[in-house]
């Protein structure tokens, strides 16, 4: 899934991209994705611009910043983020 993700032969990179510069965190657009390990407890719900539900509803809320920003650093590992994280604005 992260070689996808990553890969710039595929078109989710591109895609990715091109949403972060045209839309980002301004709110207009919410996205939301979980992710699940073959190990118990390892699983993460991913939401942007949008409310928690879902796992984020029933478990705790952490935000993807900083160290977590990448699901690899949220799973232990290294690496920086194949798409810079937009910058965050004040709720309109």
């Amino acid at each position: 899934m992260e070689r996808f993700a990553r890969n710039p032969a595929d078109a989710h990179l591109k895609a990715w991209q091109r949403f972060n510069q045209a839309i980002g965190a301004d709110g207009s657009v919410g996205i939301w994705h979980e992710t699940y390990l073959i190990e118990p407890g390892r699983y993460e719900a991913v939401y942007g611009n949008m409310p928690m539900f879902g796992l984020a509803a029933a478990t705790k809320h952490v935000p993807a910043m900083g160290r977590k920003e990448t699901a690899r650093r949220r799973l232990g590992g290294d690496g920086e983020p194949a798409v810079p994280s937009p910058a965050i604005h004040p709720p309109k």
